[in-house]
């Protein structure tokens, strides 16, 4: 280990120490790293008697490793069960100490983050390389910081949030935190707080003065970015690595390779990340807090708390006016509960907002700049980015670029909201994608045709992967692999599936009456399918409407119900787990990242495909893109997206090879509509059910849900 000119850690290229070969590193070949590969995965055998080999999850380790060793750009679809976390984490392994490299780990769940560090990366470290270094990594946001945690405690502030005993728990933990235990991510916190709490309590990155700061030296937040680059893995989350991209890649240490696992979900989460969102009441409300704060402290004097006074005052009032000309413009102002698109730019002159902002920014710089370091200090901090970024928003509004980028208005409680978001994302970020990469999923790819395709080389060929390169994937002008490795999964044995001709489809906009129609078809089918299998039943929503109607309707019978809605997700799970007879109601959380191995779960019920809903902004900026380029965006965009998401649902059921049972989709139109033959066709192979007799006959001849079921259920 050597430390380079920045005081950053690196690493010296050395052989694996799993590998026995006696080569010199500047003499290994390719035949030499499929050797590293095999040898791992021996090892891993040897030591580990529940591992099961796999010829794919090799194979496929190998290319990884190839793939980095050759800087490309690997796109990799991997079904379920092929094992594809540790064939890129033993790849990864090899190639950091090949290389002498540290490589960031990306996810888009925190499930699938919290199973890497906690489950697989000790197994894999254990077996192949105890001192291996790795380490997770979250946003700033969730970790404690001591100095807005003392204020808190000061003040007062917040602690009617928290009851008396949880706060002794708390303060005994933080305490604990302050004295080095831990990082103190409110992950590791033992009990439960209230999200408004640690909002009080959690690090600002705004307000943060960093080195700057009394408590630097024994922070817990950069004693956690000092681990990150002792690591040769840091395994992060999509958000967090958007995040240092916007950050000039400060957050992180650097990192020579990228592994981005859950790569279906990069581009939506860029999408939330990379768009900007201010309301009208954002200003005065940043006014109040802030005059507030510094109102009475010694070091400002009157005169220059009458003056920033003055200048919050003249922004403020040019704020309001600039939303609320936007709020007339639109037809906002009678309206409430609407979001409107803006498709043309206006004679709104904010050359007047813009200059006032910068005054205030100026100012309140000065102000920092002229004070002692300390609380005042870091909130005068953040205060200056606050109005930077304000006016970095004007800015976008005042000159639009309506051939890259949306822009829409919402009302909502009275309040106006504008917002704007870069369309291109994936141009915008390319520049920073510079480091060979492997961008994986169960469900990256998507077939749009009515036929099957015969083979893996027809799937990459007739353009399976176009969607996601062409859309999401942020690279330039660099080498891009593709493969494709199937399922092992047997799912015509193991699975069935049901769509029920006789369910009509779902109804939108055709009445109340209708809604509660096909709603009380949709309860009793679900009771129906719920008790064939006797509970053990995921049932997925797309709102928290129809979850809650139908777990009221579902209360009247004898299996236990439980709702994300009512214990939210993670204890949902959990005593969905511990209870092999419950239905678990879930919505969109549910539909990926969640692995519920064995007898557990033996009912997948998905009530509806999840469409993007058409009045997403975002969405209908890209629709609007796609067709001025003469494309059809429902085949384009909205199938693709309904089928990745179809498949991630799908995915909850079988998760091993013992796994059985039925995934029922709840939506005719998967029957009724030409696209619903593509939809099927991007699904793995397994019998179709469109009636309750055939259904019957399937469990009955595969005995699926017999230990749960009594002679008279037959």
């Amino acid at each position: 280990m050597i430390y380079d000119t920045e005081n950053t850690i690196t690493f010296e290229p050395s052989l694996p120490p799993w590998f026995s070969s006696s080569l010199a590193i500047q003499d290994i070949e390719t035949s030499a790293i499929e050797e590293i590969i095999e040898e791992a995965f021996l090892k891993l055998k040897q030591n580990f008697p529940k591992y099961q080999a796999r010829k794919d999850q090799i194979q496929m380790s190998k290319n990884i490793l190839l793939s980095l060793l050759n800087e490309e750009v690997f796109v990799l679809e991997a079904g379920t069960g092929i094992g594809k976390s540790f064939a890129y984490l033993i790849a990864a392994m090899a190639y950091s100490y090949l290389k002498g490299s540290r490589v960031f780990i990306s996810t888009e769940t925190k499930n699938l983050q919290l199973q890497l560090v906690e489950k697989d990366l000790p197994l894999l470290t254990n077996i192949l390389a105890p001192n291996f270094p790795f380490e997770v990594a979250y946003g700033s946001a969730n970790y404690l910081c001591k100095v807005r945690y003392e204020e808190t405690l000061f003040h007062g502030k917040h602690l009617d949030l928290i009851g008396e005993t949880e706060l002794k728990k708390f303060r005994q933990w933080a305490q604990q935190v302050f004295d080095g235990e831990g990082f103190g991510t409110q992950f590791e916190y033992p009990g439960k707080i209230s999200a408004e709490f640690w909002k009080g309590v959690f690090r600002d990155s705004d307000q943060c003065p960093a080195a700057k700061c009394y408590h630097y030296e024994n922070c817990n937040y950069y004693r956690a970015k000092a681990a990150w680059e002792k690591a040769r893995f840091v395994v992060g989350n999509h958000h967090l690595l958007l995040y240092n991209l916007l950050n000039d890649k400060r957050i992180l240490p650097p990192y020579d390779a990228l592994i981005m696992d859950e790569a279906h979900g990069f581009q939506k989460t860029a999408f939330r990340v990379f768009t900007l969102s201010y309301s009208r009441d954002f200003l005065p409300e940043f006014q109040n807090n802030a005059l507030r704060r510094i109102k009475g402290e010694d070091r400002i004097p009157d005169e220059k708390y009458t003056e920033t006074e003055e200048l919050f005052q003249k922004a403020s009032d040019h704020w309001q006016r600039f939303f609320s000309f936007w709020e007339v413009e639109l037809n906002l102002n009678f309206e409430d509960d609407k979001l409107v698109l803006i498709t043309k730019p206006t004679e709104y002159d904010s050359v007047i907002l813009e200059s006032t902002l910068m005054e205030l920014h100026e100012h309140l710089e000065q102000m920092q700049e002229n004070t002692e370091e300390g609380p005042l200090f870091n909130f005068l901090r953040g205060a200056t980015k606050s109005a930077e970024k304000a006016l970095r928003f004007v800015r976008a509004y005042q000159k639009m670029k309506f051939e890259s980028h949306v822009y829409w208005a919402e009302k909502k409680n009275g309040n106006i909201h504008l917002s704007t978001c870069n369309l291109k994302i994936n141009e915008e970020l390319a520049e920073n994608f510079v480091e060979p990469g492997v961008w994986t999923s169960a469900t990256l790819g998507f077939w749009n045709k009515q036929k099957a395709p015969r083979s893996v080389q027809e799937l990459s060929s007739g353009g399976y992967f176009n969607y996601f390169i062409k859309e999401a994937l942020p690279v330039q002008e660099m080498e891009i692999r593709k493969e494709i490795y199937f399922s092992p999964f047997d799912y015509p044995n193991q699975a069935g599936l049901y769509i029920p001709k006789h369910l009509e489809a779902p109804a939108f906009g055709q009445g109340l009456d209708l809604q509660r129609k096909y709603e009380n078809k949709l309860f009793e089918e679900i009771r129906y399918l719920t008790d064939l299998s006797r509970g053990g039943a995921l049932v997925l929503f797309t709102s928290y409407y129809l979850l809650e109607a139908c777990e009221k309707y579902l209360l009247e019978f004898d299996l236990p119900v439980l709702s994300q809605s009512k214990l939210g997700a993670n204890n949902a799970l959990k005593e969905f787990k511990q209870d092999p007879n419950s239905i678990l109601l879930g919505t969109t959380s549910f539909w990926q990242g969640v692995d519920i191995p064995g007898d557990n779960l033996r009912m997948l019920i998905i009530t509806k495909l999840m469409f993007t809903p058409p009045n997403d902004p975002v969405f209908q900026g890209r629709c609007k893109l796609i067709e001025k380029q003469g494309k059809n965006s429902f085949m384009s965009l909205s199938l693709p997206e309904a089928s990745t998401m179809l498949r991630q649902a799908f995915g909850r059921l079988i998760r091993s090879e013992q796994d059985k049972g039925i995934v029922a989709i709840l939506d005719s139109r998967l029957l009724k509509k030409n696209y619903g033959r593509t939809l099927l066709l991007n699904l793995p192979p397994i019998p179709l059910m469109t009636s309750r007799e055939k259904l019957q006959e399937i469990i009955q001849e595969r005995k699926f849900f017999t230990k749960y079921r009594s002679p008279q259920n037959e």
